[in-house]
C-alpha cells in the first residue's frame, strides 16, 4: 500500500462537512457543495485531528512524504494543484477524479497590460 493510499485510509470517516454560517454538519454533500438548511458554503473539518494529537502528526508526516513523492511524479492528478492533496479531500473517490491540470498557475505581473488599460505598472497581475 502507497503512502498516499494508507493515509487516504486512515482519513476515511475522519472527516464531516460543516456548514460555515449554521455551522450544521454532514456526512455528504450535493453537487453545489451548499448547505440545504441555508444555503452558504460547506467547510471540511477533520473532527479527529484534535482527539489526537499524536496520530495527527504521523499522518502528517506521512502526507508530507507523499506529497513530496508527487512533485517528481508525471501523472496529471499528481500534478493537479487540488488533487495532489486528495487526502484532504476524502469524499472524492480516487476512481472519480477527473483533472484538466488545473491549480499550479502563478500571477504575472502585466506592467505592458497595465499601461495600456490606464493603470500604473505593477497595479496589474494576470493569471493564466
Amino acid at each position: 500500500m502507497t503512502t498516499g493510499a494508507k493515509a487516504r485510509a486512515e482519513m476515511k470517516g475522519s472527516h464531516a462537512l460543516r456548514c460555515i454560517e449554521c455551522g450544521t454538519e454532514f456526512e455528504r454533500a450535493g453537487a453545489e457543495f451548499r448547505c440545504p438548511h441555508c444555503g452558504d458554503l460547506l467547510e471540511v473539518v477533520y473532527p479527529g485531528w484534535a482527539a489526537n494529537e499524536a496520530h495527527t502528526a504521523v499522518w502528517a508526516s506521512q502526507l508530507k512524504q507523499t506529497w513530496w513523492e508527487r512533485n517528481l511524479s508525471r501523472s496529471t492528478e499528481d500534478a493537479s494543484g487540488v488533487w495532489r492533496f486528495r487526502e484532504l479531500l476524502p469524499f472524492a473517490p480516487p476512481e472519480q477524479v477527473l483533472t484538466i491540470g488545473e491549480g499550479q498557475t502563478i500571477l504575472q505581473r502585466a506592467d505592458a497590460v497595465a499601461s495600456y488599460v490606464g493603470l500604473q505598472p505593477g497595479k496589474l497581475f494576470l493569471q493564466y
